[in-house]
């Protein structure tokens, strides 16, 4: 008996999880709404972490896919069986390959022995084409593919071979035959090089090859790739009758052909007197790097280099290959700092989803009560909010990890604000990496504190004395004596902290740090404050409208005024939910249009061709395409003064003022017009900058002599300056000493290291003999298909063409484009969940409102006013909120969307040459805006009508 009583006195131990089951059933919005709201922080933290865990995994993975090596091992005397087997011995390593080249010539075997050969003669003249003919096997095909861009198939089956575009270019000028796919070709293989100069090709062991097919032709991508520095091009007169050098050999003018397409003993011939040395090509192994430590990738590989140049006496190219790699893992952990981008929102679904917890709990007070006074020990109560709690939070970890994978693909595949690239973001799913650790610092942030506030509200709630919360107690009506002089004041101090270290301090991830926590600490308290204030406009402003809404208005002007302890938290949150909506798109179109402008000025014109060196009538070319109205060359070329080294771009004034884009800032707020006009009347006028005056004690009306390359070594010019220049289209800084500092400096590649100058092409020309160049820049038409006019442009062998619109970031610089992607997809996962926690807040909220003032709209329902007039009473009050944090929004959204840009620019990896600019997306705005408005008013319709339904005599009898 005894121990019976005391198994009633502690309760079943059961009730406490079936009352919590049996409530949330009961009440299942109540506790999604918890759920989902605590849900969305985790997501929005969750999300970035697990970007930041796949970013470098994925970076690795994703060059090594389009970068088949790493290193490349090249001396005669090396015996490659050894090293290679040094080298897979690594785990660093993933594979090695041997490659064999020679001289071939196209169509040969009708060409007599005592014809002579050499790699520097004139060979076109003599009806000779000659190439470099590499003998290469599938595994090494299968391998290097992702450096070339192929038409047909890039494999080969005994009979066939693979050739170059520029190779079918010299050999049509040649020969006069066009060679496609399936044709068929000839090649007279020389095995041994001349002792000096040139042989005669019986000399030189000659084999013949005949009834190749050709089955694919391919173009290496880019330019200085490992390929293209084994094997680079040679510059040579093909005809000697043509006074300019053309590049010929190398990968670029090439054949390949299976190796066992000759005798082994052919092979050993061109190992030991081949033209070329043989070279064995290393692919780095992504997994053994990444679990040496992402950090010491480039140290590693570096010391595998030196140790093999220091065991076999060989030349290890690939520097440059290590480098961009640990550049490439360098710039995800760049990026890292970026995450704090969205501390404002990470605080604010913190501060949600604690009031999120204060709801929760304060609609339960009255619950409490009863369950006491039904028996209810407080051990029973305060296990059933833990088990209520617990199970909550399983349900919102589970959807915030599912969420936070969704979105943790959309950050690095985003293209612009809310745009997405779906193929990227298929891949990055695939490559998810989730990190316990990550998953804890979540937990931790977003679950944790509401946990314990549930936790520490229901202990609290255990211990009040039975019946105490069945009597409802109104809400004090005074507005509390708040220092909002003072918080307003440090807003506005701290403000203008964060905009002068955004804009005079060099960008740092603490001072980052410190001026987001600076921001967001003005943002609470700004919006704090304001909140009070427009509270009590629309109480008046709702008083006044009474005449037109009814005498009942005043009744809800009254709670705007009274009700500060739910309606002011709530109009915080509001504020801030909905003052996101609007920052995140005034940054991110700000950041976007200013890169678009910088992009644009780097490229300098409609079109910028590329090219090995062509002759200037290049131009003519190029103008004959469909859309291209006027082009121009530009001669490049070096200048010294005393120690001094800067570029000298060489162009037609008048061409480039009217094809170029040009800046206030261009000419240190000059006309364009009349700069370049002087520069065209001076035949040996020079623009320089005005470090470069200053520092040779020179000004305008001046001449100075200028040692500058020529054709054949250098020659001394006089120049007349007759202008500054701050920066050009197409160039950059006109001073090298003028470029910001930034972690990739500024022009996306185009930028000029060493400064410039600005003279007339044909003056440089004749004094530096120099007929040839590598750069054009082009005017286009207004309607012209610029995909088609690329993909012609750059068919051509030797020829990259780029226009602004057509620009691609990433392969220009890797760096902004991966800033560029995380700020987009950082601000449209912000922008999407800030609209989401709105809603939610709004809901929520206004639900507990009117759960609270049941006793209130009881008694209006018990003196007279019916369903109708509670509904429009209870409505005109969620709208006077609603409205009031909406107009707070919109001026919070724009000031902190602006204060934001000011900081993303100064953390941008590039550096600006133009003025930053600032944008205002008023269209789309005007949509998100109007479609808040719509979707609150509506969704405060139902908790008013949930009010309208309060029945007096059971909400009443108690009193």
């Amino acid at each position: 008996m005894t121990a019976a009583r005391s198994s009633i006195a502690r309760g079943n131990r059961l009730y406490p999880l079936s009352y919590a089951l049996a409530s949330m059933r009961s009440y299942p919005f109540r506790a999604l709404s918890l759920a989902i709201t605590l849900s969305l922080g985790v997501s929005l933290v969750g999300a970035v972490l697990i970007w930041a865990d796949t970013g470098i995994q994925v970076s690795v993975n994703t060059y090594f896919d389009d970068s088949p090596f790493q290193m490349y091992v090249e001396e005669p005397n090396v015996d490659f069986s050894q090293v290679s087997q040094f080298l897979q011995s690594s785990d660093l390593i993933d594979s090695t390959y041997k490659v064999r080249s020679t001289v071939g010539l196209a169509y040969g075997t009708y060409l007599s022995d005592s014809v002579k050969y050499g790699l520097d003669t004139p060979a076109y003249s003599e009806g000779i084409k000659d190439c470099q003919v590499f003998f290469v096997d599938d595994d090494f095909l299968d391998v290097a593919q992702s450096a070339f861009s192929v038409e047909g198939r890039f494999a080969l089956a005994p009979g066939e071979v693979l050739v170059s575009t520029q190779f079918i270019e010299y050999a049509h000028d040649v020969f006069g035959i066009p060679l496609t796919l399936n044709s068929s070709l000839d090649v007279e293989l020389l095995t041994r090089a001349p002792i000096v100069g040139q042989d005669p090709l019986d000399h030189l062991g000659r084999v013949s090859i005949r009834n190749l097919r050709i089955v694919g032709i391919y173009e290496i991508e880019g330019y200085n790739s490992l390929l293209e520095e084994a094997y680079p091009s040679i510059m040579r007169s093909n005809y000697d009758y043509i006074n300019f050098d053309q590049p010929v050999l190398g990968i670029r003018d090439s054949i390949m052909i299976r190796s066992d397409a000759v005798a082994s003993d052919v092979l050993s011939t061109i190992d030991e007197t081949g033209f070329f040395p043989t070279g064995l090509f290393v692919r780095a192994s992504g997994k053994g790097l990444i679990a040496a430590g992402p950090d010491k990738i480039a140290d590693n590989l570096l010391t595998l280099k030196a140790r093999v140049e220091q065991m076999y006496n060989a030349e290890v190219l690939g520097l440059s290959e290590i480098m961009f790699l640990q550049n490439v893992v360098d710039t995800y952990v760049n990026t890292m700092p970026l995450i704090s981008l969205n501390l404002p929102l990470f605080i604010l679904a913190l501060f949600l989803s604690v009031f999120a917890a204060d709801t929760f709990m304060s609609a339960r007070k009255g619950e409490v009560s009863a369950l006491r006074s039904k028996g209810a020990s407080s051990a029973q109560i305060y296990t059933i909010f833990i088990t209520e709690a617990v199970v909550m939070a399983i349900l919102s970890i589970a959807i915030g990890l599912f969420l936070s994978i969704v979105f943790s693909a959309l950050i690095p595949s985003a293209t612009s604000f809310l745009t997405f690239d779906w193929t990227t973001y298929d891949f990055y799913i695939a490559n998810v990496v989730i990190r316990p650790l990550s998953i804890f610092y979540t937990l931790v942030f977003c679950i944790v504190p509401p946990l314990l506030f549930i936790i520490g509200s229901a202990r609290r709630a255990t211990r009040t004395e039975i019946g105490s919360l069945l009597v409802e107690s109104s809400e004090s009506i005074g507005e509390g004596g708040e220092a909002r002089g003072f918080t307003i004041g440090i807003s506005l101090g701290l403000l203008v902290m964060v905009v002068v270290s955004a804009v005079f301090f060099a960008p740092h991830p603490i001072l980052l740090t410190m001026e987001l926590g600076f921001g967001t600490i003005s943002w609470f308290f700004i919006a704090y404050n304001s909140s009070h204030v427009l509270r009590r406009a629309f109480a008046r402003l709702t008083a006044r409208f009474a005449f037109l809404l009814g005498e009942k208005t005043q009744i809800a002007a009254g709670n705007l005024r009274m009700r500060k302890g739910r309606i002011v938290p709530l109009m915080v949150v509001l504020a801030l939910t909905l003052s996101s909506t609007v920052a995140f798109p005034v940054q991110a179109d700000t950041y976007q249009a200013d890169l678009h402008k910088e992009v644009r000025y780097s490229i300098g014109a409609d079109l910028r061709v590329s090219t090995l060196q062509k002759p200037f009538s290049f131009n003519a070319t190029i103008e004959s395409y469909p859309g291209v109205n006027d082009a121009m060359a530009v001669l490049q070329t070096y200048a010294h003064f005393g120690i001094d080294t800067i570029s000298i771009e060489a162009v037609d004034p008048m061409e480039y003022l009217k094809i170029a884009y040009f800046d206030a800032t261009s000419f240190n707020g000059e006309d364009p017009e009349e700069v370049l006009t002087r520069l065209v009347t001076t035949e040996n006028g020079i623009l320089l900058s005005q470090y470069q005056a200053d520092r040779w004690n020179r000004t305008v009306g001046d001449t100075i002599n200028l040692e500058i390359g020529a054709r054949s070594g250098t020659v001394v010019v006089t120049f007349e300056i007759v202008g500054i220049v701050h920066s050009a289209p197409g160039f950059g800084y006109a001073a090298a000493t003028e470029i910001p500092p930034s972690r990739v400096g500024a022009g996306f590649g185009y930028q000029l290291p060493d400064g410039f100058g600005l003279a007339n092409i044909d003056y440089v020309s004749q004094e530096t003999d120099i007929l040839t160049t590598d750069l054009f820049l082009a005017d286009l038409v207004c309607i012209t298909d610029q995909d088609m006019l690329l993909r012609a442009l750059n068919d051509l062998s030797g020829v990259t063409a780029v226009t602004p619109d057509e620009f691609d970031l990433t392969e220009h610089s890797f760096a902004t484009a991966l800033f560029l992607s995380t700020v987009e997809g950082l601000f449209s996962i912000g922008f999407v969940l800030s609209l989401i926690l709105s809603m939610f807040s709004l809901t929520l909220f206004l639900g507990s409102i009117v759960r609270e003032r049941r006793r209130d709209y009881a008694i209006l329902r018990a003196v007279g006013a019916s369903r109708q007039q509670v509904i429009r009473t209870v409505l005109s009050e969620f709208t006077g909120i609603i409205l009031a944090s909406l107009t707070l929004s919109l001026i919070l959204g724009t000031v902190f969307g602006f204060i934001m840009s000011v900081i993303i620019f100064s953390m941008s990896p590039f550096s600006r040459v133009l003025t930053p600019s600032m944008v205002f997306p008023i269209g789309f705005l005007t949509i998100v805006v109007i479609f808040e408005l719509a979707f609150m008013i509506i969704g405060s319709y139902f908790p008013a009508r949930e009010a309208s339904k309060t029945d007096p005599a059971i909400v009443l009898r108690n009193l």
